[in-house]
C-alpha cells in the first residue's frame, strides 16, 4: 500500500468522530449563540423520550452505542446521582474549549426522570486535566 492510500484510509477512519466534533463543538454554538446550552439540553431530553430505557444500566449501553462516550455511575444517594463520562471521544472533544455536554446532560436528566417518575435536572462539570465530564443529576 502506498503512502497516499494509507493517508486516505486513516482520514476516512477518523471522519465520523471529526465530523461530530466539528458539528457539536463548532457549528452548533455558532448557530445557536448563547442559547446553545438550552437547545442542546432540550434536544437531549427529546432523544431520551424517543428512546426510553428500561433501567439505569441501559443508560451506559446507550451512551456507548451512540458514541457519546463511556458512562460510569460514580454514586447514587437519595435524590442525587453522580456519573462520569470518559473515553477517546471525550478526550478528543475536550481539546476544544467550546466543548459542550448539555446534550448528554439532557439525555441523563430525562432518562432518570422517566425511570424514577419524578422531575429531574442535570448539570455537568468538565475536568480537562483528567479528560472526564462529571454529571450531577438531581431529582425532586
Amino acid at each position: 500500500m502506498d503512502n497516499s492510500t494509507q493517508e486516505e484510509k486513516t482520514s476516512q477512519q477518523n471522519t465520523p468522530i471529526d465530523a461530530l466534533i466539528l458539528l457539536r463543538d463548532n457549528v452548533l454554538p455558532n448557530l445557536f449563540g448563547e442559547d446553545v446550552d438550552a437547545i442542546l439540553y432540550w434536544a437531549g431530553k427529546e432523544i431520551a423520550r424517543q428512546f426510553p430505557l428500561k433501567n439505569k444500566e441501559d443508560i451506559h449501553y446507550f451512551f456507548h452505542q451512540y458514541g457519546l462516550g463511556e458512562l460510569h455511575f460514580v454514586r447514587s444517594k437519595n435524590n442525587r446521582n453522580e456519573l462520569k463520562l470518559t473515553g477517546s471521544i471525550i478526550s478528543a472533544r475536550l481539546k476544544n474549549p467550546k466543548a459542550n455536554f448539555s446534550f448528554e446532560a439532557g439525555i441523563l436528566a430525562q432518562q432518570l426522570e422517566l425511570l424514577q417518575d419524578v422531575p429531574t435536572e442535570s448539570s455537568y462539570n468538565i475536568q480537562p486535566k483528567e479528560d472526564i465530564v462529571l454529571f450531577t443529576i438531581k431529582s425532586d
